[in-house]
């Protein structure tokens, strides 16, 4: 998604893969919930076990991880790199990334729920992964209102100004007012002077 894509389309957007994460999950408790049959755990899965609430774990603690990478970077970053027209972009992908992270969690689950035939089995990697989700919506990353705020400013500063007006309209960049040198307002001002 480009940088000439409305704001409110891309918060929209990120809103949307974040919810899809989330209803990933319950995707899985469905399937799992039709696979269940009862039967108890085989010496397999029950050995299986600790090697994957060890993997979910390790997922669990990348997604903070790279959050807390993410946010120092940001910090550290200059206020030029902020306004450079990429600070949506970057926070999008380490938001996609350390969510990722945090559905490797409830997929570990899933492997456990299939081979064992029992939902039971997945039910803590699933909730796990939920409050991680919930842990890293987007609103809650440190610098979301930062980051809206200057890709507002930034799409206020590139909307084109409103129809009607000629293409003789002082601009304002950085402060300072240019305009054309045929502008009518100085004619006006010229023929009070006399």
């Amino acid at each position: 998604m480009s940088q000439n894509t409305p704001l409110a389309q891309r918060i929209r957007t990120l809103r949307i893969i974040h919810a899809s994460f989330g209803a990933a999950i319950f995707v899985y408790t469905l399937v799992l919930a039709f696979n269940h049959d009862g039967s108890g755990a085989s010496d397999a899965v029950i050995a299986l076990r600790p090697a994957l609430t060890l993997a979910a774990v390790m997922f669990a603690g990348a997604s903070i991880w790279w959050r807390r990478r993410a946010a120092r970077a940001m910090q550290g970053a200059s206020a030029e790199a902020l306004v450079d027209g990429s600070s949506f972009e970057r926070l999008r992908t380490n938001c996609i990334i350390s969510w990722a992270f945090s559905q490797s969690v409830a997929v570990m689950g899933v492997v456990m729920g299939l081979l064992s035939h029992q939902i039971n089995e997945f039910v803590p990697f699933g909730l796990a992964a939920l409050v991680l989700l919930l842990a890293h919506r987007p609103s809650v990353w440190p610098h979301w209102p930062i980051v809206l705020r200057v890709e507002a400013e930034r799409e206020r500063l590139q909307a084109p100004p409103p129809s009607g007006l000629s293409s003789q309209c002082a601009v304002e960049k950085d402060g300072y007012s240019t305009r054309a040198e045929n502008d009518p307002r100085d004619l006006d001002a010229g023929a009070e002077a006399s």
